[in-house]
């Protein structure tokens, strides 16, 4: 897990990302896919260079996911075997 230091070292969403692929030795950001329920962690994986998938279960909200260049909006979920009716 990896997130913002108390030291201010790592602070931003970009800085986060980079650290998450210097810790799996990853060099290639389109290996991987960013789920993200705010605008901030789709600014992070637009940084980076990563696709990012918005959801507006968490701390997002549909409109502003509208508004921001995300691979992917979902705007709820269901468990795996239910059907969409």
């Amino acid at each position: 897990m990896v997130g913002a230091t108390l030291d201010g070292r790592i602070s931003t969403k970009e800085q986060v990302l980079q650290e998450v692929f210097r810790r799996i030795g990853s060099d290639d950001p389109k290996d991987y896919v960013l789920i993200g329920d705010t605008i901030y962690d789709v600014e992070g994986a637009n940084k980076v260079g990563m696709d990012c998938i918005g959801v507006s279960y968490g701390f997002g909200k549909s409109r502003r996911f509208r508004t921001c260049r995300c691979s992917e909006h979902l705007q709820g979920f269901r468990r795996s075997g239910e059907s969409g009716r």
